[in-house]
Order: C-alpha cells, then structure tokens, then sequence
C-alpha cells in the first residue's frame, strides 16, 4: 500500500481493516439513488462546491454500469 494512504504509519491495522470490510467497499451490486444525488449535486452547488457545472444524467448512468 502506498504510505499515503497509512494513517498513522500502522500498515497492518489499515491491511486488516480493508480485509474485514472489502465486501462493503467493494459491493457487486449497487443500487443507485438519482434523488440522493441530485440533492448532494445542488447542495454544491449552492455551497459554491466543485460540483456547480455537474449534469446528474451524464455521471449517473445505470445503462452503463448494468452492461
């Protein structure tokens, strides 16, 4: 693991972490909430946020991750 990504130096505690949560990190099937989204996309939106010029239908497309 890159040095990075080790908080506090402990690598063993980060690796073990990963292991016992892999499943939850990395799900095989996802349910994609376009509602929740859109509520994140305009409250950046009104915080002045990097997601101003954000269009949900281009980043969110549940045709693509389905093929």
């Amino acid at each position: 693991m890159p040095r990075e990504i080790i908080t506090g130096g402990d690598r063993e505690l980060v690796a073990d972490s990963l292991r016992r949560y892999r499943a939850s990190l990395y799900p095989h099937e996802v349910t994609l909430d376009l509602e929740v989204m859109q509520r994140v996309i305009d409250v950046q939106k009104a915080a002045g946020g990097r997601g101003g010029s954000v269009i949900l239908e281009d980043i969110a497309r549940p045709d693509v991750l389905a093929s």
